[in-house]
This record gives structure tokens, C-alpha cells and sequence, in this order.
């Protein structure tokens, strides 16, 4: 799936930017909901790994929404958005495995509700599918109803009142319309200018000409790398047995403890992180959550230290809140900067880009860490068995301390970050065009 995302990405960020916001959604919503059913009639490995491949080319709709939350907002309320689109990220990571819990392989769960070879018996998966394809349609109901349909904003408007043979400038890299007002029979005016050059040229090629946005886009793309490994590494690390220095913990427990702690993250999210972000700006509070995030993920092996039970559930859950938090406030911090670090007229080409990278990290985080994270309980094995191994930092700290050297690099890297990406980008007015108008009077 994530393959696949790498490359459709981007050119659902180009057609963003030259087809429009809305026929974007409605095209990739469209794709999503129809891939996402045919998942759900899924009976063979081979149906369901090129059904659920498919759904990777449609996962553009992520950029197309931040894109859209970015056009409608302003630099005070676009962190409110963007604040909202991720906590309803983490409801859906509550609601979502709760849902398919209950509903996927319903002929096991209810079998006085189905027959054994009833058409849903044999579809076993077929029934949160159709409920998350019908939640993606009331999406797309939505957007018709109330999205504008031209989400981008002129920010640049000018009024100018011209005088006998006065002149203005204007900046190229501005959207421009000339609107003139004469008294009839009284006056002709004549223009004198390049018009064409007017009009904007934006490419893929520009976005890697501009070297702050290609810091913040490798920024966000090792930023991804480090939060699929702690997601991948969490419940393999709770799952593994005490002796191995891991939590010892069964299915039920973990599920609990993401359930506990997506409930708390939400409630930060809409509360202490977005009142945070307005206050100090999306820069510090990326600093400030890489540099967090970095620290405590070193520590995640500590926790199993703790041998109370209470105690131990009790510091683990504070721990993953933290952390999660952290990713939370570092991932809605490098949003903004993305999206403010490009014009308008590229928004969609930048969110491309950032989900491919995105992809990019998300296929080969799990494998990096993993084997890792394989290797050093190797080292522990070994030293369990008083056989010759490698000591710290190549036991079990040593996947997560590269998790954490990782955040360390980025938070260096992040002081490259400009601090006018805290606000929205104003197109730099270089390379002015001069329109001369003059005046003719009529006896």
C-alpha cells in the first residue's frame, strides 16, 4: 500500500494545484471507497493484498485535506484546523479497531445472528468495509454542501487609482486583475507591459529550488521514519516477555493501553497543544516535541523496570502519553511549516511531495528498526544464556537510542527552519513588472 502511495501522491498534489481542491476530493474519496469495498470482499491472500495495495493510490486525500484546511484558514485559526484533522486521526485509531472488533468475522462472534455459509459468513471482513465506505461518501455529501468551491485566496489585492501618465508596479509572482473605471466618451487608456509574464509558472522544479522548503521536507520525512518505528516497536516491545526486558504484556492489555492513552492525547491536543502552538509558533513547538520525543523514547525500555503492577501500568501510561503527545505536537508543528512554507498555487505539489516522503518512511522504518530491535535481543538472549554479548547500548535500548539519535539530528536540523514559516508565505515581490497607462482626452 505504501508503495503504491509514494508514487500517487504526487500527482494527487499536481492535480490538486491545476484540476481544483474539490474535484480532487471528490476523484480520490471516490477511488478510496470503492477500493476500501472491494477489500472487504477480500477471500485470497491475492485479492486482499492488491485490493488493499490499491487503497494506497487513493491515500492522497490526507494531502488534498490538509491542503484545503490551509486555504480556508488564516495564521491565527490554521493550527485550530490542522489541530482537529490529527485528533480526529487518533479518535478514528479508538474508534476504528473497536468497530472492526466487533463486526469483522461476524459467523464466529454471532453465530445465532449468521449462518455458517451465509454470503457474510464467507465475506468475513466484508462489514466494517462497507461502514467506513459509506463514512467516506458522507465525506464526500459534505465536501459538495459546504467546501467552497474555490478554496484559494487572492492575498496580494491592490487598489491603485492612476493619474495622467502615472505608472505602478507589480510583482510577478502576484495574482493580478486590472480593473479600470473611465468616464464615458471622456477617456481611452492604453496599456504598456508584458502581460504574459503575469502569469505564474510554479513547477516541482521551483519547489526544490526553494532550500528552506526542502529542509522542511526532509525534516518531515525522517520525522516519519522515527514515528512508524516507535509505532511499530511499542507493541512488539509490550508483548515481549519479561525476561527479554520488555513489558510481558497480553493482546487485551496493549489494546487497553492505546485505548487509554489516544483518550488522553485527544483531550491534550484540543486543549494544551493548540493553545501551546498559537502561543510560542509552530518552530519552537517543533523543537520542542523533537527534542522531547528523543528523550523519552530512550527511556521506553526503563519503564518495564517499574516491577509493581499498579505502579508499572501507572508510569507506563504516563510515558506513552508523553510520547505520544510529543509526536502529536512535532507532527502538526512540521504541517504548518510545510504549508507555509510555499504559496497557494503549490500547496497541493508540497503536501504530494511530503506524503510520498511520508510513504518513503513508513516502508522502510519497520524493516530498519525491526531488525534492530531483532538483533539487539539477540545480545539479550545471549547474556540471559551466559553466552558472549554485547552490553549496552546494544541490548534492548539499542533500537530505541536510533530512534532517539535520530530526533536528535532533526532537532538540529530544524534550526535551519526559518521562522517566517510561522506565517502564512507572502509571495516575495522580486522581479517587478512596470504597466504604464496613459490617458487620452477627447474635445
Amino acid at each position: 500500500m505504501f508503495m503504491c502511495m509514494i508514487f500517487s501522491s504526487l500527482i494527487w498534489g499536481y492535480t490538486c494545484d491545476n484540476w481544483g481542491r474539490k474535484l480532487s476530493v471528490y476523484l480520490c474519496a471516490g477511488g478510496l471507497a470503492l477500493t476500501t469495498i472491494l477489500f472487504g470482499f477480500s477471500c485470497t491472500y491475492t485479492w486482499a493484498i492488491l485490493s488493499r495495495s490499491s487503497q494506497g493510490l487513493f491515500l492522497g486525500l490526507i494531502g488534498i485535506t490538509k491542503v484545503i484546511i490551509t486555504d480556508v484558514s488564516e495564521d491565527s485559526n490554521l493550527g485550530v484546523g490542522l489541530t482537529f484533522m490529527f485528533a480526529s486521526y487518533n479518535l478514528g485509531l479508538i474508534v476504528g479497531p473497536s468497530m472492526a472488533g466487533f463486526l469483522a468475522f461476524p459467523a464466529e462472534k454471532y453465530p445465532h445472528m449468521f449462518y455458517k455459509d451465509s454470503f457474510i459468513s464467507r465475506l468475513k471482513i466484508l462489514i466494517p468495509n462497507l461502514i467506513l465506505s459509506v463514512c467516506i461518501f458522507i465525506s464526500i455529501v459534505v465536501t459538495i454542501l459546504f467546501v467552497p468551491k474555490n478554496t484559494q485566496k487572492n492575498e496580494n489585492n491592490k487598489k491603485i487609482i492612476l493619474e495622467k501618465d502615472d505608472s505602478f508596479t507589480l510583482s510577478k509572482d502576484e495574482d493580478t486583475y486590472l480593473n479600470c473605471s473611465i468616464l464615458s466618451n471622456s477617456y481611452s487608456v492604453n496599456f504598456s507591459g508584458n502581460l504574459d509574464s503575469l502569469k505564474q509558472k510554479n513547477t516541482l522544479i521551483d519547489l526544490f529550488r526553494n532550500l528552506d522548503f526542502v529542509i522542511v521536507l526532509v525534516f518531515y520525512g525522517f520525522q516519519s521514519l522515527t514515528i512508524i518505528a516507535f509505532e511499530e516497536l511499542f507493541p512488539v516491545h509490550a508483548a515481549t516477555e519479561i525476561s527479554y526486558s520488555g513489558y510481558g504484556m497480553s493482546e487485551s492489555e496493549i489494546g487497553t493501553v492505546f485505548l487509554i492513552v489516544a483518550s488522553v492525547v485527544i483531550v491534550l491536543q484540543l486543549t494544551i497543544i493548540r493553545n501551546t502552538m498559537n502561543r510560542i509558533g509552530a518552530k519552537k513547538m517543533l523543537s520542542a516535541a523533537t527534542l522531547g520525543f528523543g528523550f523519552l523514547i530512550i527511556l521506553m525500555p526503563t519503564v518495564g523496570m517499574v516491577k509493581h503492577k499498579l505502579g508499572f501500568w501507572i508510569t507506563m501510561c504516563i510515558h506513552q502519553i508523553l510520547i505520544r503527545s510529543m509526536m502529536s505536537s512535532g507532527f502538526l508543528a512540521i504541517n504548518m511549516l510545510l504549508n507555509n512554507s510555499v504559496s497557494s498555487l503549490l500547496l497541493g505539489t508540497a503536501n504530494g511531495l511530503a506524503m510520498s516522503v511520508t510513504a518513503i518512511g513508513r516502508a522502510i522504518g519497520p524493516t530498519i528498526f525491526g531488525i534492530a530491535y531483532s538483533w539487539s535481543l539477540k545480545n539479550v538472549e545471549n547474556a540471559l544464556r551466559g553466552k558472549k554479548s554485547l552490553r549496552f547500548p546494544f541490548n534492548e535500548y539499542f533500537a530505541f537510542l536510533l530512534i532517539g539519535l535520530t530526533s536528535f539530528f532533526l532537532f538540529l536540523l530544524g534550526t535551519r527552519i526559518p521562522e517566517r514559516f510561522n506565517k502564512r508565505k507572502i509571495d516575495a515581490e522580486e522581479n517587478p513588472l512596470i504597466i504604464r497607462a496613459s490617458f487620452l482626452k477627447y474635445d
